[in-house]
């Protein structure tokens, strides 16, 4: 396995409890019991990106995330907060592997150094459209850029008729008139969304 990736990720479970997926294949002795997933930075990766201001070095391939997503079939949850943008494949992964999946948040956090803001790098998010065929519940989209907005189109094209979206949140300057029009027809069953625009 690729010890620089393992270093720059951590990945907990619903519990906070860290999985170092990349090195052993101990807690995945019962899989079943893992319904919900986060991917956050690591402070090794805040110590290399806040000394090199670089993250495209440190990209978790989508080759590695399926070693860890294959093996979770109940999954329900996928929350991503790290800096860095998933690898474009991931939403393919998730359809795939984790066809249970009903809440896939992707909320990059930004982190602090000293006296420096970091900016977070934008995400074209080319594999959202297909995780239309899981039945979201809950969606939460930030830090895309106008491909992945149209991406994130696309997708709300393709589950108009039958969405099962309650919880929306999108969170970046991509926002207009066509886009709204197609959250009203995806949104009969939402009931909370929230529009926002504070990232970098």
């Amino acid at each position: 396995m690729d010890e620089l990736v393992s270093a720059a990720l951590s990945i907990t479970d619903s519990t906070g409890f860290a999985l170092d997926c990349f090195h052993t294949n101990a807690f995945f002795s019962s899989p079943d019991s893992i319904t919900s997933l986060s991917v956050v930075d690591s402070p090794s990766l805040q110590f290399m990106v806040g000394g090199n201001n670089d993250t495209s070095a440190q990209l978790v391939s989508a080759g590695q995330l399926k070693e860890v997503l294959q093996r979770l079939p109940r999954l329900e949850a996928l929350n991503w907060r790290s800096s860095i943008p998933p690898p474009d494949g991931l939403c393919e992964l998730i359809a795939t592997h984790c066809p249970r999946v009903t809440r896939f948040i992707c909320e990059p956090q930004h982190y602090q150094l000293s006296s420096v803001r970091l900016f977070l790098p934008k995400w074209d998010a080319p594999s959202l459209p297909l995780l239309s065929g899981l039945g979201l519940t809950t969606l939460y989209l930030s830090q895309l850029t106008q491909a992945g907005s149209q991406a994130f189109a696309s997708l709300l094209r393709s589950i108009a008729e039958v969405s099962s979206l309650e919880v929306l949140t999108i969170d970046f300057v991509w926002l207009d008139d066509a886009l709204c029009e197609l959250i009203a027809e995806a949104g009969k069953k939402l009931k909370q969304v929230d529009f926002r625009n504070s990232r970098d």
